[in-house]
């Protein structure tokens, strides 16, 4: 499958899905020298799409990190081990601040057990404090990423260069209301 990048919006902030952690499993805020451990989760969870380092996350968070402790979460497993993270960002437009869903990741081992929708409902949560809308960006590889965030609202932003032939691949590879092929 083609890792071409795309793009989704939320138009609101109504009706956010209720998910909770696994049992077991909980959220801790991002605080001081944490870098490492998102770095760690990060790269984890691309591989082979992405390669994760260091300056990854000077590259979008340097001069915000103070931002971080109360916009990035990491959930920590049973055994006391980071194994997700999420980010309530934003995005500059030219009509101000927008929402954004940044850097999901679970680390493969525990994918498909919830703990993603969890992290959402706890992302969508802080970003409905402050926005009215939500984006996010990924890539049409990553198919139960997009079937998560569509559950979770998210629609298809055909605007960007790339979107046609990323969402005629995703469109292949899923059936969803949200992608209007179900």
């Amino acid at each position: 499958m083609p890792n071409l990048p795309v793009s989704m919006y939320r138009p609101h902030m109504r009706g956010i899905p209720r998910h909770d952690l696994p049992a077991g499993f909980v959220f801790r805020p991002y605080g001081d020298g944490d870098a490492e451990t998102w770095v760690r989760i990060q790269a984890a969870a691309n591989v082979p799409l992405l390669d994760v380092t260091m300056k990854t996350y000077v590259d979008d968070f340097a001069g915000h990190e103070h931002e971080l402790p109360g916009r990035s979460w990491f959930v920590v497993s049973p055994s006391g081990r980071e194994v997700g993270s999420i980010t309530a960002w934003w995005r500059e437009t030219p009509a101000g601040r927008q929402g954004l869903i940044h850097w999901v990741a679970v680390v493969p081992e525990c994918q498909a057990k919830g703990i993603g929708k969890a992290m959402m409902t706890k992302a969508m949560d802080r970003l409905r404090e402050e926005y009215g809308e939500a984006y996010l960006n990924t890539s049409s590889a990553r198919i139960p990423a997009i079937k998560l965030y569509l559950d979770f609202g998210f629609l298809p932003d055909m605007r960007p260069g790339s979107a046609d032939e990323g969402w005629a691949e995703v469109r292949r590879m899923l059936k969803h209301p949200g992608l209007g092929n179900a």
